[in-house]
């Protein structure tokens, strides 16, 4: 026998365990699937051209450099570590996710054996399952969507249901056995839909339809429903099922109708708004310009609503508003169109009104009479009772005019209700486009003369019974470049409109103090007051308080020489009004009220408020001897005075038959065009010199700045334009 070489022997085994090695790489690079074999350490030991293509390598980029875990996920790394660490001889179906140089993934099945006993390689054959995972994920989102919140049901070829999952259960309150085998008719309300006859044409044509149904559930609920309806077809094309998906959208339908009527309709009087009236208005103008029929636009603005929201609050404006949003549709014929443009502006459209133009106008008139009567009644808010009448504006139409100007002409024929003395109605007149015209370039003159000094300043006298000067009343003027002097009632009021009647009220408060300054440190006239008007919505301010008392404190004026005159308009909101005046009153100006007995304070109003003078109107001064309700007036107002201790001036005195008068029953100071006009600075110190002299034991009484619409018939004197400081010249 001969002996065997043990050395000899391992070596033949090696050899041929190689070759067999080598054999099966060489049979695993022809199979039609991906393979490798892997050393110890797991880097590749063969490949077949499969996987390579798989991975985008070459065998040199790959053998005995690149592992094969290299070109796994982070998770099938975790996975293959952990099935290749139990050391079993075969492991099938790993499921990997192999990764390719550019970093695409695909899902193979991996089945790994061992190449030889431990240590040793491993042999895997890769399968690519990317189709089987495609459709696995697909089965299973079927699933999950089949059991979503929609409602779905499958038929049959006929159209009869066979299935229907969790949503239909839950949506429609059917239990899946109660509608096995029945068609879809049920689902809709009776005569709304033919779903059946839809679902057949679907399943005939093998098409697909969708729309909005109205539906009913098992309860009888009624609810919109969004339905889409897919015929699914065999392999030879013939539809063999209906695949029927349905969402309740009634709430998307709320919200669709609560968007329209955030779009068309006001928010807090539920009217409709600016566009719903525009929407209407070119529809009604369409049908007038085919027919001639007749229409009218009612321009509708609230005299007073203004100081009673800046007075009282927006909670009680906004009442206010819905009230008179109330009275409105109730005053106008049902077929009639109330509108709310903003604020406290509505227009009411009145469509088909009579024929013949006259006719239609009466008729515009009727209407807008009654809601004249209507919005005139008092209102009871806050448990206080509130007027607040209207001013309207009326545009006739017969369809061939424009929308645009409509709006504007029955707004013009509103302002000019509102001039003739409000709670009344205008129609339009041509001549209105010219007076807007004037408005318009008034507006823009006002604007600059302010920002170029045009404004200037004059002085009234106010005088004692022995005609001695005991103060003056500041009143703007205008000396327009080229109109001339123009009258404060033809600026003030558009001042007021705008923010410039703040610019201008603080330019004369900062005027009249310079120039009480300058009569501060003159002994002849040291003992005179300055009284300046406030206007209403300068005094409204909130920072009001704060402004006066800087200028007074800036200019080193004593503030008890300053005299301030409010409207009794301001007094709406008297919480607001004696705070404001306490804290100016502490300060040492005084306050007056101006044109008192023509608004609308009371006896309970005044006693509350630290006031110093009462001011008798003109209006009431010019009727004496001529009308005794007015002349008991005035007793009144003296008596209603000197019961609060109050001192009484009275304006526009022109007669000594007016002076005696009002001496006789009490009345101290007066001012007027028997004394003087308003006059420049040098002339009202010419004046001064000519007999002013302060009256023994002549107090002090404190005053406020202001502004004054001044007499329409008052000459202008002495036209200077006031230029602090040049213009405050001592006496």
């Amino acid at each position: 026998m001969r002996a065997i070489d043990p050395a000899g022997a391992e070596k033949t085994i090696e050899s041929r365990l190689s070759a067999l090695q080598a054999n099966m790489d060489g049979l695993f690079a022809q199979v039609p699937f991906a393979s490798h074999s892997m050393a110890p350490d797991g880097t590749f030991l063969s490949i077949s051209e499969v996987e390579l293509n798989w991975l985008g390598c070459t065998r040199e980029e790959l053998i005995g450099k690149k592992r094969f875990t290299d070109f796994l996920t982070e998770a099938s790394r975790r996975a293959f570590a952990q099935a290749t660490r139990t050391g079993a001889q075969g492991i099938d179906n790993l499921e990997l996710e192999l990764m390719d140089r550019s970093g695409a993934l695909r899902a193979v099945s991996a089945n790994v054996s061992r190449l030889s006993p431990t240590p040793a390689g491993l042999r895997l054959v890769l399968f690519d399952m990317s189709m089987q995972k495609r459709i696995r994920e697909r089965d299973r989102i079927a699933a999950i969507a089949f059991e979503s919140s929609a409602g779905i049901c499958i038929t049959d070829p006929r159209g009869r249901i066979l299935q229907v999952n969790q949503g239909f259960r839950e949506l429609t309150g059917y239990a899946a056995d109660e509608v096995k085998g029945r068609d879809l008719s049920f689902l809709a309300v009776a005569g709304k839909d033919p779903l059946a006859e839809r679902a057949a044409a679907v399943l005939s044509k093998g098409g697909h339809w969708r729309g909005e149904i109205v539906g009913r559930y098992k309860d009888g609920t009624a609810a919109s429903l969004w339905m889409e309806m897919t015929a699914i077809a065999d392999h030879g094309e013939a539809p063999i099922h209906l695949v029927v998906m349905f969402f309740d959208i009634t709430s998307n339908m709320a919200s669709r109708a609560e968007l329209v009527r955030l779009a068309l309709y006001d928010t807090l009087t539920d009217l409709p708004n600016r566009r719903f009236l525009q929407e209407q208005l070119h529809h009604v103008l369409s049908i007038d310009a085919r027919t001639g029929a007749h229409g009218a636009l009612l321009f509708i603005d609230l005299d007073n609503f203004k100081s009673i929201n800046d007075t009282c609050g927006h909670d009680v404006g906004d009442q206010l508003l819905v009230e008179t949003a109330r009275r409105l549709a109730h005053a106008v014929r049902e077929s009639d169109t109330v509108a709310r443009l903003g604020g406290d502006e509505f227009v009411v459209l009145l469509e088909a009104l009579p024929a013949g133009e006259a006719v239609a106008a009466a008729e515009a008139r009727v209407v807008a009479e009654k809601v004249l009567m209507a919005l005139a009644l008092p209102y009871q808010l806050i448990n206080q009772e509130f007027r607040c009448t209207a001013s309207i504006g009326i545009k006739m139409f017969t369809g061939a005019e424009s929308m645009p100007d409509l709006l504007q002409h029955a707004d013009l024929a509103m302002y000019q209700a509102k001039k003739g003395g409000r709670n009344s109605l205008r129609f339009f007149d041509p001549s209105m486009q010219t007076a807007l015209l004037f408005h318009v370039a008034m507006e823009r003159d006002i604007d600059f003369a302010v920002k170029c000094n045009e404004l200037q300043i004059f002085f009234q006298p106010q005088v004692v019974r022995t005609g001695a000067i005991v103060g003056a009343e500041v009143l703007l003027r205008w000396h327009h470049a080229e109109r001339g002097f123009v009258p404060p009632a033809d600026f003030i009021p558009l001042a007021e409109e705008t923010d410039l009647i703040l610019t201008i009220g603080y330019w004369v408060l900062e005027a009249a103090c310079l120039q009480l300054k300058a009569w501060q440190d003159d002994p002849c006239a040291a003992h005179l007051t300055l009284s300046v008007n406030a206007s209403a919505r300068q005094f409204l301010q909130t920072d009001f308080v704060e402004r006066v008392t800087q200028i007074v404190q800036r200019h080193q004026i004593d503030p008890a020489m300053l005299k301030l005159e409010i409207t009794e308009s301001v007094l709406l909101n008297l919480g607001d009004a004696r705070a404001k005046m306490a804290s100016l009153r502490a300060l040492g100006v005084g306050f007056s009220i101006d044109d008192f007995g023509t608004g609308y304070s009371s006896l309970s109003r005044l006693t509350e408020l630290p006031l110093d003078q009462l001011k008798i109107d003109q209006a009431f001064v010019h009727k004496i001897a001529a009308d005794a309700p007015d002349l008991n007036i005035i007793q009144a107002i003296v008596g209603l005075a000197h019961s609060l201790g109050l001192e009484v001036i009275a304006e526009g005195v022109e007669t000594e038959e007016q002076k005696t008068f009002l001496e006789e029953h009490g009345c101290a100071i007066f001012q007027g065009f028997l004394f003087s006009p308003a006059v420049t600075i040098d002339a009202f110190n010419g004046l001064l010199r000519g007999g002013a002299r302060a009256l023994p034991g002549q107090r002090k009484s404190p005053s406020m700045l202001g502004l004054d619409h001044g007499p329409l018939h008052e000459e202008v004197v002495g036209v200077r334009g006031f230029e602090p400081p040049a213009s405050t010249s001592r006496t």
